[in-house]
């Protein structure tokens, strides 16, 4: 029997602001707001509850009793530093979300922002996920752009630069075909349910094809299946269920069909998998045997994910699955080997040799230098390859994934592991 559902890990949220002007006619009364919020250092996506609070102070502390309340969301003109009574429920997409500051229903923003002498401008923001109530995040965030937005009624045309006035944007999706790729909140899916739905931060012109891999870096010890929920994977997003609770998930969405991308063929589809083992035929022919990566779709009932691997050697042409019962779908993704660009993704995708491994687990999978990375640990995900068909592994998962290796673990012996390695430049 699987184990029993794990409790949700506790939250640590943070965010990282950047606030800059809106080009009016006259003096501004909204402030645009861009901010990013991560849980256990993982971008959350879904629907949060957030609070604001803009107030002055001559130092940087926040403690010394010279803090001055300017405006809530909810108070245009408020008397203390409370955590204002109502919230401004927002989208958030990969951790970024955006608003304007004093848009309705909001209060209206004082016309006048720019600190007296002495003082910086502050913002403190509360976030509620809706699971572990409303925190504040910290450290509160200096506005300084704020005194240019408010001043623009004064300054000439064109007299604010691109140079006095920047901030950084992530690189767009590239699209031709649309890559979208990202993890999932720790403890955002479980047994119980189907993780509450995936929203991708763009929407697919038709239906992706998607797979994912679980990951168990938190305490090693939770789901080892995972599968989507047939239906449950429109334009905007999918859903996906394992058989215990786990941290986290990682999950690669692409358009399906036949690709070009950094020079290399991909191509991705969805069978419908009705015997075992069933031959898939490639749309067009791979110059050499790609990389193959797989995840079982399950139709109603949803009660229980399903497990899926690759049963013989893939060739150029075809590719051979074994799945736990032949009555689902197959979303596949086949693609040279080697490492990809692709709008605001880089990713490599190989295989690894583990027939020598006794299972759980094998060694640490070491990263190119060109995937190492400080700012969070990139995404992995891992495919079964059992080339001599004869029993063997069922389930793959990852465990103790780092900025430069990651560890897989495998529920018995097999021959190969196909994994994919992303990062995201955001």
């Amino acid at each position: 029997m699987p184990p029993p559902p794990k409790p949700m890990k506790p939250l640590i949220a943070s965010v990282i602001v950047l606030a800059f002007p809106v080009a009016l006619a006259d003096v501004p009364t909204t402030l645009h707001h861009q901010g990013r919020i991560t849980v256990n250092n993982v971008n959350f996506t879904g629907t949060g509850d957030f609070k604001f609070l803009l107030f002055t102070d001559s130092d940087a502390d926040h403690g010394s009793g010279n803090e001055t309340a300017v405006w809530k969301n909810d108070e245009s003109s408020p008397s203390d530093l409370n955590e204002p009574a109502t919230s401004v429920s927002l989208a958030v997409a990969q951790g970024l979300y955006s608003l304007r500051l004093g848009e309705a229903p909001q209060s209206v923003l004082p016309s006048d922002l720019i600190p007296p002498a002495g003082e910086t401008l502050y913002l403190r923001t509360w976030f509620d996920n809706g699971i572990n109530g409303s925190q504040q995040l910290a450290p509160d965030q200096q506005i300084a752009a704020v005194v240019f937005a408010h001043a623009a009624a004064t300054v000439p045309d064109s007299s604010i630069t691109e140079s006095k006035l920047s901030f950084e944007l992530p690189p767009p999706y590239a699209t031709n075909p649309l890559v979208l790729a990202g993890n999932t909140t720790a403890g955002s899916i479980s047994a119980s349910n189907w993780g509450g739905f995936i929203h991708f931060p763009k929407n697919f012109d038709t239906t992706p094809v998607c797979i994912a891999g679980i990951d168990e870096t938190i305490d090693d010890n939770g789901g080892t299946f995972i599968a989507q929920q047939v239906n449950g994977t429109r334009s905007n997003e999918v859903a996906f269920r394992t058989n215990a609770a786990c941290d986290r998930v990682h999950w690669f969405a692409i358009e399906p069909g036949v690709h070009t991308i950094s020079g290399k063929s991909v191509m991705a589809g969805v069978e419908s998998v009705t015997s075992n083992p069933q031959v898939i035929n490639f749309p067009q022919s791979f110059a050499a045997p790609p990389i193959v990566f797989v995840m079982a779709a399950r139709p109603s009932p949803y009660n229980n994910p399903e497990w899926i691997r690759l049963n013989a050697p893939t060739t150029a042409t075809t590719f051979t699955v074994y799945a736990q019962s032949p009555t689902y779908e197959c979303h596949w993704i086949a693609m040279d080997p080697g490492e990809y660009e692709h709008g605001r993704y880089k990713w490599l995708a190989g295989s690894e040799d583990i027939s020598l491994h006794s299972p759980p687990q094998i060694p640490d999978l070491a990263f190119p230098v060109g995937f190492n990375t400080t700012e969070g640990n990139p995404g992995v995900i891992g495919t079964i390859l059992d080339t001599n068909g004869s029993g063997g592994a069922t389930w793959i998962r990852l465990r103790d994934v780092k900025p430069q290796t990651a560890q897989l673990r495998i529920g018995d012996v097999t021959e190969f592991a196909n994994y994919l390695i992303f990062l995201e430049d955001k």
